[in-house]
């Protein structure tokens, strides 16, 4: 148990319990916020005027087992990232009869043991700064840029004087097991620290905690508050993640199948001046495309029909394209040589009739299952935004200091996709000219769906 005595605050007169042991040099009040030197006759060093104290779970006084050890908490220590995304968490300052000094790391919900060490070899670390340490027979690699953190708010007994916004550089290494090194740099002194991830449910119920009231966070800094997460609420998360994952795969799908899944019904030279033939439409889910070519067609006579049950549904020559009774306009050009008509036709038999009068190279194709390239690039741009959110997710749920940095990673992230994408289309394109040599990109080709 951890001996303490109590003193009055020489600013405001609140009783203050010292705890934390013969090294303690300082004390916060909780009350007035005021800094004051146990080691020189209870001054006031300092005052900490902005901030209210955060909304944690844990309270100076409270103890608890941690790794077999009884720990008392004797202060609190509010760290804040310099650059943006901004990060805040609390970092509850133990004490140990027997142990001595530690700390217990609050941020983001998660917990953390940290615990300074004093046989890490900061004479070679200093002289390479590398991005690997070893460190008791652990590999540690460096998982992030340096960054700087500031004193935000203090409460309680230090070793230390803490002063606001006084500035601390970190060099963080990352291991195996969660463990974490991180080199600390205030001034001119350089601390070495070890950090392990806790059971979180195992220390509330270490230190006698039942907790679920709002929690503080990073957030705050921005002036509001969250909920702590429950597994639902995890679990939610987890669910927009996969969410986004399954959309990436859908759009991926839709990528393959639009050049995969289109079915032939009809493809045939028609060198007779009539002729007449049927096909099925299986699933009113996609489109259908007719496809006339020839070398002369515009300027043929060529007239093609589409039936079902015996009613007319399509007309189409050079003159006049009437659709389910509704003349359109004329279509043909003098110089086409490729007619390709979309039509969202419902399920069922049809039946079509080709009056050729003129051209003997008349070429006809019937497809089912068609998906116009038009309707990918929506998924694309959907594909893109949730590239972003989750460029964002990962920006700031890491401890993240340089947005431009980040920035410029999510760019090439968002580049490299959409040009793949372009490569992918290129690809197929070169396919279908590859499968089809008798295209020449140079003729005209007219294109019309019943959804413009």
């Amino acid at each position: 148990m951890a001996k303490h005595y109590a003193i009055k605050c020489p600013n405001c007169a609140a009783p203050l319990d010292i705890l934390g042991g013969g090294r303690v040099s300082t004390v916060t009040c909780s009350y007035c916020n005021s800094v004051i030197d146990l080691n020189n006759h209870y001054k006031v060093l300092a005052k900490f005027n902005t901030r209210k104290r955060p909304n944690t779970p844990f309270e100076i006084g409270m103890r608890g087992v941690i790794k077999g050890v009884e720990w008392t908490i004797i202060g609190v220590v509010v760290y804040k990232t310099e650059e943006t995304p901004f990060e805040e968490w609390s970092e509850f300052f133990l004490y140990s009869p027997t142990h001595g000094y530690a700390w217990l790391v609050y941020e983001n919900y998660r917990l953390y043991f940290s615990k300074r060490v004093r046989d890490f070899d900061l004479i070679s670390w200093q002289e390479r700064k590398s991005g690997s340490v070893f460190y008791r027979g652990g590999h540690y690699i460096k998982s992030e840029p340096l960054y700087s953190v500031q004193i935000e708010y203090v409460e309680g007994a230090l070793t230390w004087i803490a002063k606001q916004g006084e500035q601390i550089k970190v060099w963080d290494y990352e291991g195996a097991g969660g463990r974490t090194l991180s080199i600390e740099k205030s001034g001119d002194e350089l601390e070495v620290y070890l950090t392990e991830a806790l059971d979180k449910n195992d220390i509330y119920k270490a230190f006698n905690l039942n907790y679920s009231p709002k929690s503080y966070n990073a957030n705050s800094a921005l002036g509001f508050e969250q909920e702590e997460p429950q597994e639902g609420k995890k679990s939610g998360s987890k669910a927009v993640k996969w969410g986004f994952l399954a959309l990436f795969a859908i759009i991926l799908y839709m990528n393959m199948i639009s050049f995969t899944t289109p079915k032939t019904v009809f493809n045939s030279k028609i060198a007779s001046k009539e002729y007449n033939g049927t096909f099925t439409v299986n699933s009113s889910a996609f489109m259908t495309s007719i496809e006339l070519s020839g070398l002369k067609l515009g300027q043929s006579s060529v007239e093609f029909n589409l039936y079902k049950d015996k009613k007319r549904v399509l007309t189409i020559s050079k003159n006049r394209l009437i659709y389910i009774k509704k003349e359109l306009f004329n279509y043909w050009y003098y110089r086409s040589v490729k007619v390709i008509l979309y039509l969202k036709l419902d399920k069922g038999r049809y039946s079509f009739s080709i009056k050729n009068n003129d051209l003997k190279d008349l070429k006809v194709k019937i497809k089912q299952r068609v998906i116009r390239l038009k309707y990918l690039f929506p998924m694309l741009l959907l594909l893109t935004i949730a590239l972003i959110v989750l460029g964002l997710e990962f920006l700031y749920s890491f401890r993240a200091k340089q947005v431009l940095y980040y920035g410029a990673v999510l760019t090439i992230i968002i580049g490299f996709f959409v040009s793949l994408n372009f490569l992918f289309y290129l690809f197929a394109f070169l396919i279908i000219i590859a499968l089809h040599p008798e295209m020449d990109l140079n003729k005209e080709a007219n294109e019309w769906s019943d959804d413009e």
